[in-house]
């Protein structure tokens, strides 16, 4: 069971160990946001396996078309040299 957190508390124990009001405060607000965190919305190991698995998929993807761009390109500047320099 999560108990409620005493700010109040938390300021006046960092105060008494020496620190600012500013900085007690500070850290206090850290304390607060951090706790009240939706840990749902982060990422699980399983997110980031699935997110790698789709990048490797995307990355094999681009670097095929790339492949056949490049086959592409280099097949029209044959047909064009070949039809600019006709054999003889």
């Amino acid at each position: 069971m999560i108990s409620a957190l005493d700010t109040h508390e938390l300021v006046t124990e960092l105060r008494a160990s020496g620190f600012t009001e500013e900085q007690a405060e500070a850290v206090t607000r850290a304390v607060r946001l951090a706790r009240d965190l939706d840990l749902t919305a982060l990422a699980t190991k399983a997110d980031l396996a699935e997110l790698e698995l789709r990048l490797i998929k995307w990355v094999i993807g681009v670097g095929i078309a790339t492949v056949l761009a490049l086959i592409g390109v280099i097949w029209t500047a044959t047909q064009v040299l070949l039809h600019a320099f006709p054999h003889s």
